[in-house]
């Protein structure tokens, strides 16, 4: 490896150490460790389902949400109705994608679809009182 492509690669590096120091998504967890999440702090679920169309959009949307250095304060969490019906069943998800908007532990509100990245970024904007 010459000095410039050594360079390069740790530039490359730092860089994905700041992006992903932001993010905060996690997929699929446990009942308690879901409960556990949406206790503290603001929280985006998202309930999706792997057969689901609109689902398949929303989910690289809320991937780029997470890393944004403006969300840093929010979790995000991805939930898969078929892996998690306890979860599904518990919150009355009746369609995908489901949105559930959590702070310390209180459901703040829902949605249901996927109406792009920039009306999911007002409303968790809104939310959270986020600038």
């Amino acid at each position: 490896m010459n000095s410039l492509t050594r360079m390069s690669f740790v530039v490359l590096m730092s860089l994905a150490s700041v992006v992903s120091s932001y993010a905060k998504l996690i997929e699929n967890p446990t009942a308690a460790e879901f409960n556990s999440l949406i206790a503290k702090g603001n929280v985006v679920v998202d309930f999706f389902a792997t057969w689901c169309g609109p689902c398949k959009r929303l989910g690289p949307v809320l991937h780029q949400i997470a890393e944004e250095p403006a969300f840093q304060s929010v979790t995000f969490i991805k939930l898969d109705v078929d892996k998690n019906p306890d979860l599904t069943q518990q919150y009355g998800v009746r369609s995908m994608p489901t949105i559930l908007f959590f702070s310390n532990g209180k459901e703040l509100s829902r949605s249901s679809g996927f109406n792009g990245k920039v009306a999911l970024e007002t409303s968790i904007r809104q939310q959270f009182g986020l600038k």
